[in-house]
């Protein structure tokens, strides 16, 4: 009988899933092969957000003596995942700028992960965005072609896009290792 092992830092492996999702989805461009692209995108970035949030989720845990149990409740009780981040910068790192395009491009992949998660199929017009992606289509933050011929999901499950989604998160935990905040400390 095979022993199971331990694994912490879900964060490290979320990422290198979704690096190898970004290739997958890069790969399948090259071969016009827009089903498997969709599919890998989907994949890059759900695991891109769950990276960040399997990072949060873990040094808030690890640290729950040091941050008090009140704190953690209150980031435990915030359904927002971005303002989860915001609660846990502004107590280990106050100068943090959460004012950053890193910060912004972090919301808009938890946006986008949500849609892809929870999506809610209902009909857009050509070229017409869900609400919750307006303000990150219209900053740029995620690279879509806002070409009006295509409806949103097949303007956004494609290569730049997980290409992006594992660029950010990637980043974004970088950065957060700099201030400390990793998961396996």
């Amino acid at each position: 009988m095979t022993q199971t092992k331990l694994v912490i830092g879900f964060d490290n492996v979320f990422i290198e899933e979704a690096r190898k999702a970004a290739k997958r989805a890069a790969d399948a461009a090259t071969r016009d092969d827009a089903g498997t692209a969709a599919g890998a995108t989907a994949t890059a970035v759900l695991l891109s957000a769950a990276a960040c949030e399997a990072r949060l989720a873990e040094y808030v845990t690890r640290r729950e003596s040091e941050f008090g149990t009140e704190f953690v409740a209150q980031v435990r009780d915030q359904s927002d995942l971005r303002e989860q981040w915001k609660q846990v910068v502004k107590e280990v790192a106050s100068d943090f700028d959460l004012g950053t395009k890193e910060f912004l491009a972090l919301g808009c992949l938890f946006k986008l992960r949500n849609l892809v998660a929870h999506r809610h199929a209902k009909f857009l017009p050509l070229g017409k965005w869900p609400k919750e992606l307006q303000d990150c289509i219209a900053q740029k933050a995620i690279p879509v072609d806002k070409t009006g011929g295509m409806d949103w999901t097949s303007a956004t499950y494609v290569h730049e896009v997980a290409e992006w989604a594992h660029q950010t998160a990637a980043k974004w935990l970088a950065t957060m290792a700099g201030l400390g905040i990793v998961a396996t400390k």
